[in-house]
């Protein structure tokens, strides 16, 4: 009579076998149906398993967008003490945004900050207000987001973003640009739904103070 021991060896060992026996058959399926397959479907397949293995690279957006700043007023100088308002304007050129940064480089010893004012509604703003890289000058950081309350994002055709007003300190040449560089998302920037930067080009102003 066998023992125990023999017993198990017999039925692990068949088993083993009939495992091995079921993938010889599934393979030898899976080769006669591959070999069957009609041309085309062998390329749908060879291209779906391409896409999943390597993906797409994304595509760049084009850079249609544009900021634009203007002085709020006819005033064409200001004296110590003044308030100076500027307007910053978005064109998106027909693209749906939802976000920006408009950064404000500004000489701080003529200019100081006022108020930051947004003018779009359901846009949520945020500032910071910085030391430049450019040594004697400050960085106003202006980032608006869309809000979780605006179900559409924003299409912008010439449209005001945000007023800031800076009050002067002394007279002088007073210059606010728009620092921008293009495929730079550190500095301005029009953020897309595909959070894509398509800011292409903007515009500062100067002004006089007295």
């Amino acid at each position: 009579m066998e023992d125990d021991a023999e017993i198990k060896n017999k039925m692990l060992l068949t088993g083993l076998i009939s495992i091995i026996g079921i993938v010889v058959v599934v393979g030898g399926i899976m080769y006669v149906a591959q070999n069957k397959l009609p041309e085309k479907y062998k390329d749908q397949e060879k291209q779906l398993l391409r896409h999943i293995i390597e993906p797409a690279e994304p595509t760049a957006a084009p850079l249609t967008g544009v900021f634009g700043m203007a002085v709020k007023g006819a005033k064409q100088s200001y004296r110590k003490g003044d308030i100076v308002t500027m307007t910053v304007t978005a064109d998106s050129k027909g693209d749906k945004i939802t976000g920006y940064d408009a950064v404000l480089r500004y000489d701080p010893s003529v200019l100081k900050v006022h108020n930051v004012l947004s003018l779009v509604e359901g846009m949520d703003i945020y500032q910071t207000d910085i030391p430049a890289e450019a040594t004697g000058y400050n960085d106003l950081v202006v980032t608006g987001i869309q809000s979780i309350s605006q179900p559409e994002p924003y299409v912008f055709a010439q449209s005001p973003l945000v007023e800031v007003s800076f009050s002067v300190l002394k007279a002088g040449n007073a210059s606010v640009e728009l620092v921008f560089s293009p495929n730079h998302t550190t500095d301005s920037n029009l953020m897309n739904t595909q959070t894509q930067d398509i800011l292409s080009s903007v515009q500062g102003v100067t002004l006089q103070a007295n």
